[in-house]
């Protein structure tokens, strides 16, 4: 299950193995009401993703095609651009900031750049060649320069997005042992970093004459790089691994590789990462059904870590809000768990969101925080309220009455209970 939501968070889309995306409109009274079934994949839906400026969405499916739906439309599943040409599944999507290029990269060994502002974007997309193996992973930098594409061939590529033909003359990264199965780019652009197979992660410098010299190897993982993150200012690298561990990387240091930050005490495989938005917390979910909270801000952030429990099954995905208040983890339990990161106790009564009848695989957050949305292995998408005043809101709007005590402890968990309401009528 591949999830993505708008950045105006109107619409929430949600690509599922029974071969069908939906749209789940997040401004209206009843979000389940007015879903919007996108038809025509013939295959999986592997990977979704809205561009900057809301208007398209694009699906990428195991039927070797990508599709793009307008959002501004009508109907929004009338009439989807159908964009064919792969010979593999198309596993990873990305649009640019500016919403010109959507590039898709496939088990074919290519990627290809669709021209948004084109009055086709179906004809004519640039192919990028070169890979000997599957592309796995893309991203592209924050001001549109630079398009990385991750392979199974153990090698990364930088591909140049202002040049007249972005195909010509890419700069290919060697040097892992490996699948390159992750990627990220510093919101500075100046760094592009590389996780690998081969347990080691590299250190491109973008602002380097030629990035493809000398990039930093930061050694020390025993098991695969899972999983990366870098902070939002551009202070910290997180590394996770199937060694059990996290590594925290100084990224202002003069040299760094040196000295890693060791995080112990998961008893599984680290496989998801986060950094919160304000660089305080950094959050490792693991297979050992468990989370941790790292405070970055302390003077030694390996101390006295915040164990987040009461999942029942290995941690599938986490997400931070943009006001850093709210994490949530998504576990093969079957649940999703809020929790409270403003409170004393962050690990103290989470809210268990319940419902799905599968693990639960997806998880993201509204840019607002209002809105979070879990998507489950039973190709179902849940949508819930993160606001107080969005749930006080709509219980004016369709209850028309106060909530009744035992309705405030349901939705609003810790509260002291009171009469939201003089106005309308509820217990006295």
């Amino acid at each position: 299950m591949r999830r993505s939501v708008a950045t105006d968070n109107r619409w929430l889309i949600t690509g599922s193995w029974d071969k069908t995306a939906r749209f789940w409109e997040l401004s209206t009274k009843d979000p389940a009401a007015n879903r919007v079934i996108l038809r025509g994949h013939n295959g999986s839906v592997k990977a979704v993703a809205i561009s900057a400026d809301n208007r398209w969405l694009v699906t990428g499916s195991w039927d070797k095609t990508a599709r793009l739906w307008d959002l501004n439309a009508k109907d929004p599943a009338a009439n989807p651009v159908v964009l064919r040409g792969h010979n593999g599944w198309v596993s990873t999507v990305a649009f640019s900031q500016d919403n010109r290029w959507l590039v898709t990269g496939s088990w074919d060994k290519t990627a290809r750049l669709w021209d948004l502002n084109a009055k086709d974007p179906a004809v004519n997309p640039v192919i990028l060649r070169g890979h000997e193996d599957a592309i796995c992973a893309v991203a592209i930098s924050t001001d549109n320069r630079r398009l990385v594409t991750g392979s199974n061939d153990n090698t990364a590529r930088l591909w140049d997005l202002s040049a007249k033909d972005p195909a010509a003359n890419s700069m290919i990264l060697r040097g892992h042992d490996g699948p390159v199965c992750t990627v990220a780019i510093s919101a500075d652009n100046r760094w592009l970093v590389t996780g690998s197979y081969d347990t080691t992660a590299r250190l491109w410098d973008l602002s380097a004459k030629d990035p493809a010299a000398n990039s930093m190897i930061l050694r020390g993982h025993d098991g695969p790089v899972y999983a990366v993150a870098i902070s939002m200012d551009n202070r910290w690298l997180v590394t996770g691994s199937w060694d059990n561990t996290a590594r925290l990387w100084g990224l202002g240091a003069k040299d760094p590789a040196a000295s890693p930050v060791v995080l112990r005490g998961h008893k599984g495989p680290v496989c998801v990462v986060a950094i919160s938005e304000d660089a305080h917390w950094l959050v490792t979910g693991s297979n050992d059904n468990t989370v941790r909270l790292w405070d970055l801000s302390a003077k030694d952030p390996v101390a006295n870590p915040v164990v987040l429990r009461g999942h029942n099954g290995w941690i599938r995905a986490v997400a931070i809000s943009a006001d850093n208040r709210w994490l949530v983890t998504a576990s093969n339990d079957n649940t999703a768990r809020l929790w409270d990161l403003s409170a004393k106790d962050p690990a103290a009564s989470p809210v268990v969101l319940r419902g799905h009848e599968g693990p639960v695989c997806a998880v993201t957050i509204s840019a607002d925080a209002h809105w979070l949305a879990t998507g489950g292995e039973e190709n179902t998408a849940r949508l819930w309220l993160l606001q107080m005043k969005d749930l006080i809101d709509l219980a004016r709007t369709i209850v028309g009455r106060n909530f009744f005590p035992n309705e405030c402890q349901l939705y609003f968990p810790g509260e002291k209970y009171r009469k939201t309401f003089p106005d309308l009528p509820g217990p006295d």
